[in-house]
């Protein structure tokens, strides 16, 4: 498993450690972040298990064979086992702090909550899915992107929710190239405080929406771009 982070890129070994080269952004060699690491380091202070997948955010999230999760905050060397339902099939983070572990095909969140419910604030603990997203199936695939989560059902439905400034849940509608709707002001990047409640609809989707109703998915891809 190989996943990257700006300037840093992480990896798990055969033995099931994982070591990291690059950047020093998450402060675990020392505190300056220029620090370029020209060689693959191991990660220090890991647990004594196997891990099989990582994920990084504004923490490292390592997904071990076993199905446990274990997460390590920037500047740590402390290791938390996070407490989960059930054993994890796949795990998801994007870089605004939000994580996703996929439990019985089902999705279970934490972190930042804005991606997760559509409501702003903090899961500290965990918060199991499938009722904010009004799940009726299992998940097949998902993928979670810097500001937008999609998802496709055992039927092959694509749902969407996030920020939608550019169209990037994919519903078929976008602020920036809507000038009718802020006449006098100039376009801001503005979420958080929208100037109508249309503007607001558009801009945000709080709840999943499906997404081409014509079609059948069967696979999806995520990054770290502002982009659907």
């Amino acid at each position: 498993s190989v996943e990257c982070q700006m300037r840093t890129y992480f990896a798990i070994r055969t033995d099931g450690t994982i070591w990291m080269q690059g950047y020093n952004s998450s402060r675990w060699f020392g505190t300056d972040t220029n620090v370029i690491l020209s060689k693959w380091n191991k990660i220090p202070g890991q647990p004594d298990v196997k891990f099989k997948a990582i994920v990084k955010g504004t923490q490292l999230v390592g997904l071990t064979e076993g199905g446990m999760v274990y997460t390590l905050a920037d500047g740590s060397n402390s290791w938390i086992k996070k407490s989960l339902p059930g054993a994890v099939e796949r795990i998801l983070a994007n870089d605004n702090g939000t994580y996703i572990a996929i439990i019985n095909g089902l999705p279970v969140g934490w972190g930042q909550s804005r991606y997760l419910t559509g409501v702003t604030g903090i899961i500290t603990g965990f918060r199991e899915l499938a009722t904010d997203w009004n799940l009726t199936k299992p998940i097949r695939d998902i993928a979670l992107n810097a500001n937008a989560v999609h998802f496709i059902d055992a039927d092959g439905r694509l749902f969407g929710m996030g920020d939608n400034t550019q169209g990037e849940v994919g519903d078929g509608r976008e602020l920036v190239n809507r000038q009718e709707l802020y006449v006098g002001k100039q376009y801001v990047w503005n979420w958080i405080s929208p100037l109508t409640k249309q503007y607001q609809e558009i801009a945000f989707v709080p709840k999943p929406v499906h997404i081409r109703k014509d079609k059948v998915f069967t696979r999806l891809f995520g990054g770290g771009t502002y982009s659907y």
